[in-house]
């Protein structure tokens, strides 16, 4: 794996980039739905954030 797909991206929103983090796809593929899962929970609670 390069080095590219080993960095995760940065969106400059910290619970966004530390959630991205996280996700670590390794080979057993069991646990890449939860690992997807928590990091879109994360995502959608970002973008649907009412700023006040």
């Amino acid at each position: 794996m390069s080095e590219a797909e080993e960095t995760p991206p940065v969106t400059g929103v910290a619970e966004i980039d530390e959630a991205l983090a996280q996700v670590e796809l390794g080979d057993d593929v069991a646990t890449h739905p939860e690992a997807l899962a928590a990091a879109l929970e994360v995502l959608q609670r970002a973008l649907n954030r009412v700023d006040e």
